[in-house]
């Protein structure tokens, strides 16, 4: 869904989506938008990764379904909109 949304995602099998930013300005923007919009993230800018890159994390607690993950997708696919990322 995240994908479908324009987010370029690590690959990985655990319930764990880290999206890929640009920069690392982007990566804080992105974790705060989030943030203000109660969806708890982590950002990851340099030196935890490559230098002029970032991600922000997300990871979906074991008793979400299917609604809910629907939902905060919806929910992150319109805030991605509304900044333009």
């Amino acid at each position: 869904c995240l994908t479908n949304a324009g987010f370029t995602l690590a690959n990985g099998e655990a319930p764990i989506a880290s999206v890929r930013c640009t920069s690392p300005e982007q990566t804080i923007a992105l974790a705060k938008l989030f943030f203000d919009h109660g969806i708890l993230s982590t950002p990851f800018v340099p030196p935890s990764i490559p230098p002029g890159q970032g991600a922000v994390r997300l990871i979906i607690g074991a008793k979400t379904d299917e609604t809910g993950v629907s939902e905060i997708t919806d929910s992150i696919r319109t805030l991605a909109a509304k900044a333009n990322l």
